[in-house]
């Protein structure tokens, strides 16, 4: 009888482990074409946006009236989604920032615009 009242405290501390209860999240699905709106202090626009998997890295494609513009990171844990992508703006560089959350097929976030403006996007996958 103490035998099994061992095992069972065990099995107990191991079910009552944190890490025991909170399975794995998965993450999102965010490969496809969205259709992307970010709102600056100055103007909102909205692009096409591509999410596609090489290996174990995700890469996205800016689609617009200009041409194609590849982010130059496509990042996913879980569900938070961190998207940087460098424009031309007024003649220099300026790198912005997306921060946010996938939600089924919308996502949305912050956008921080080299730290000279913050604003918020959205995407809804087409």
């Amino acid at each position: 009888m103490k035998q099994m009242s061992a095992a069972f405290l065990i099995v107990a501390a191991v079910a009552a482990h944190p890490l025991a209860q909170e399975p794995a999240q998965a993450a999102a699905d965010v490969l496809g074409t969205w259709a992307i709106t970010t709102v600056s202090p100055i103007s909102e626009t909205t692009n096409n946006m591509e999410i596609a998997k090489d290996g174990d890295k995700l890469h996205a494609v800016a689609k617009g009236d200009a041409g194609d513009l590849p982010y130059d990171k496509a990042e996913l844990k879980g569900n938070e989604v961190t998207l940087v992508l460098t424009i031309d703006y007024q003649g220099s560089p300026m790198t912005i920032t997306y921060t946010g959350v996938v939600d089924g097929k919308k996502m949305a976030g912050d956008a921080d615009f080299g730290g000279l403006a913050q604003g918020t996007w959205s995407a809804v996958k087409k």
